[in-house]
């Protein structure tokens, strides 16, 4: 809870605190009963509100929760005829929900109604079925099948192309807004299509099948998951591999691109969740609940803020990443900010004149913004601050301290 002004205690003078790289915003379970089932499938909603999940069988559930508060918005539980889920999609336009069963069923949903209604159930004729994925108007599907089959569906069932994709079953597909399809197989291989199922490249260098497949939102990049514990980072143009991340210690099942570009979440069966800089590769965090099993599914909420995690022992679970950087702070005495959150204006009371005052954000961004003094008080323009989580440190000699504040 955040006060309407903030005064840091003389009490607490210089003591040093920690605050947590990663917080449990709230955990569910994908299923209603004793019988523990994993969490195959979970994502998030375009705006973000919403979490979608899909659960093993059998019975295989699927639910919608409130991302802000875990509420159980909808649970559906499949016929008793159909087996797990292993991929659920909301469309970017709200209007459908895909969920897509290991046995070669796809059912799509109307989500424009409350609770949604089953539309349509398809069978693809085929032994197995891995992911589903919408294209970005929210009018087809492409789905990842055994057989070595890529297929693209219109949301009404027709089927619109069937594609050989890979000489193995194909586990992974990502439909980008550029309107391409990655796909990843049993093969090792990844692959690069245009929408009617024409090949445009394909990507060599895993040792191990291809478990999760993404392209980044600006669609430069290709990046990969495999059986082999590594995630690869690709140039979309070329098929060249830009860079392996290494660290998981078992196989890797799934991953994310945050949607600003500039970070990959990834999981693995070692029960971590790990999130990367993308451009350079470094590890930015490492976290997770060991007793939770192994990691199915990841992902980032379009703010960025939070990341899904769909685990072996039915967990979904809602991580926030808003104290992603460890900081030490450091309290002094009589130090007043006001308001937090802020809007236009943060107000520091009882700072020296020659203190050093910075600004940065939770990735470790920095910030310049206009500071001007005033009888004692110095007042901070963040007027120009995009809304956000953010560290002010001031540093007078030896001595610094970091307070957290809010821009609304």
């Amino acid at each position: 809870m955040y006060m309407k002004k903030v005064l840091v205690s003389a009490a607490l003078l210089f003591g040093v605190t920690n605050t947590n790289a990663q917080n449990i915003k709230w955990i569910r379970k994908s299923f209603d009963d004793t019988v523990t089932r994993a969490t195959y499938s979970i994502s998030f909603s375009t705006d973000g509100s919403k979490v979608f999940s899909g659960s093993q069988c059998s019975p295989s559930i699927l639910r919608i929760f409130n991302t802000d508060n875990g509420d159980i918005l909808w649970n559906y539980k499949l016929n008793d005829s159909l087996m797990c889920v292993q991929g659920a999609k909301l469309s970017s336009n709200g209007q459908k929900a895909a969920a897509i069963e290991e046995l070669g069923n796809l059912l799509i949903f109307d989500y424009t109604t409350t609770p949604p209604t089953l539309q349509n159930v398809v069978h693809l004729g085929v032994k197995n079925s891995y992911a589903v994925n919408f294209s970005p108007d929210g009018s087809r599907v492409a789905i990842a099948n055994s057989n070595k089959k890529l297929f693209i569906y219109n949301t009404d069932g027709t089927l619109m192309h069937d594609v050989d994709a890979h000489q193995n079953w194909v586990y992974c597909i990502d439909w980008s807004k550029d309107e391409k399809i990655a796909t990843g197989g049993d093969d090792a291989l990844v692959k690069l299509w245009d929408t009617s199922g024409n090949l445009i490249r394909t990507m060599t260098g895993h040792s191990g099948g291809i478990l999760g497949v993404k392209i980044s939102p600006n669609g430069n990049y290709v990046v990969s998951c495999s059986k082999d514990k590594t995630v690869k980072v690709w140039d979309a143009a070329t098929g060249t591999c830009l860079r392996t991340l290494t660290g998981h210690t078992a196989i890797i099942k799934s991953l994310d691109i945050s949607d600003d570009g500039n970070k990959i979440v990834s999981g693995g069966d070692d029960s971590t969740i790990k999130v990367w800089d993308l451009n350079n590769g470094t590890l930015l965090a490492s976290f997770g609940i060991p007793e939770a099993g192994g990691i199915y599914s990841v992902d980032f909420s379009p703010n960025g803020r939070y990341v899904l995690a769909g685990t072996g022992n039915g967990d979904v679970q809602l991580w926030d990443m808003m104290f992603r950087t460890t900081v030490k702070q450091i309290v002094a005495d009589n130090t007043e900010i006001y308001p937090n959150p802020c809007t236009n204006e943060l107000n520091i009371k009882n700072t020296g004149v020659d203190d050093i005052l910075s600004i940065y954000d939770v990735s470790g961004k920095t910030y310049n913004t206009v500071v001007r003094k005033v009888d004692n008080d110095v007042l901070v323009n963040t007027s120009t601050l995009p809304p956000a989580n953010y560290f002010l440190t001031i540093q007078n000699g030896h001595k610094t301290q970091t307070i957290h504040f809010i821009k609304k």
